[in-house]
């Protein structure tokens, strides 16, 4: 959550909004860090998947 910059109770579109928004000044075309690129990608990987999403909230653990 805090790699994206959102609450645990934000809804899917406010991660997707977050992400893209982010990817977009971190993307490695774009003059971004490709590391940071990858963070983002993994973060936003974990929290769309519902499934992934609720096994995190309720373990910690993606």
């Amino acid at each position: 959550y805090a790699v994206l910059g959102v609450d645990p109770d934000a809804s899917a579109e406010e991660v997707r909004a977050a992400y893209v928004s982010l990817a977009k000044e971190a993307h490695p075309d774009g003059g971004g860090s490709e590391e940071r690129f990858q963070v983002l990608s993994r973060a936003y990987a974990l929290l769309a998947d519902a499934e992934a999403r609720e096994r995190y909230d309720s373990l910690g653990v993606g």
